[in-house]
């Protein structure tokens, strides 16, 4: 096993964890290998190989005088190329990867993207993905994209064995009512607006998505320089989130009767194919 961790200074601050090469940096582990709150650096090429399971976390959120404060994120940084592989499951939470030349990320089993959150609940680190030229994500079985800034300057491949889920998220919600009145009728309209944070997979030339079962894409955005292809399996599935309920209530008085009715409306977001 490899591990590396931010470690925690007599006052709580963190003292990043760094791992850094002029040139070029590899990082291999028999079995698993464990990157929390680390910094890694290569001046050329870079790959981190694991031969189960590979982890690349922030450091956990710290107490600070009763404030909460985010943890150490994990960023991989390579002037050239950059390979990430595991045999077994690959997991990418809050972190920042840029590569200037292609990156390829590799999972046997399951490959993940996804946020870290705080114990608000809310995103604390989003993973972050940016490459000169190409980039690979390829995963055994699952693959999933949620909350992941995905951008790279030629093509972009993501496939998956099993199914490739590319998802969005509803942010927090607002509601406002407000009433108005015609002749004997009273009407109160409740709206709830929610924001979305939406997820985007961007390439400067083609962009594919497959998969060897389903393709679920949740009010995703694809932006191709050049061609779009989406392949799977069984089914491509693309479906929408609701950003906005409207209710009215209609409450209309008589001098011996009283008549309520409601209607809904509502507006959803779906994907984005460009």
């Amino acid at each position: 096993n490899l591990v590396s961790e931010a470690a925690k200074a007599i006052n709580g601050v963190g003292i990043l964890s760094g791992i850094t090469a002029s040139n070029t940096l590899q990082l291999m582990a028999g079995n698993d290998m464990t990157l929390t709150g680390t910094r890694v650096q290569a001046g050329g090429s870079a790959a981190l190989i694991a031969g189960n399971n590979l982890s690349l976390t922030p450091s956990a959120l710290r107490d600070d005088n009763g404030l909460l404060r985010g943890g150490d994120a994990v960023s991989v940084t390579t002037g050239k190329d950059l390979i990430v592989s595991a045999g077994n499951d690959l997991q990418l939470h809050g972190v920042t990867i840029a590569a200037g030349g292609s990156a390829a990320l590799q999972a046997g089993n399951n490959l993940s993207l996804t946020p870290t959150t705080g114990l608000d609940g809310k995103v604390a680190t989003r993973t972050s993905i940016s490459t000169g030229d190409s980039l690979q994500l390829t995963a055994g079985n699952d693959l999933t994209i949620r909350q992941a800034e995905v951008k790279a300057g030629g093509d972009l491949i993501a496939a998956a064995g099993n199914n490739l889920n590319v998802e969005s998220v509803l942010n927090d919600s607002e509601t406002n009512s407000y009433n108005s009145r015609n002749g004997k009728t009273r009407v109160t309209t409740t709206t709830t607006t929610q924001t979305i944070d939406q997820q985007a997979l961007t390439a400067g030339g083609n962009l594919i998505l497959s998969a060897g079962n389903d393709v679920n894409l949740v009010a995703a955005k694809l932006d191709a320089g050049k061609g779009l292809g989406i392949s799977a399996g069984n089914d491509i599935n693309a479906s929408t989130l609701t950003t906005v309920d409207t209710s009215d209530v209609l409450e209309t008085r008589k001098r011996f009767k009283q008549t309520i009715s409601t209607s809904d409306e509502t507006v959803r977001r779906p994907p984005n194919f460009e």
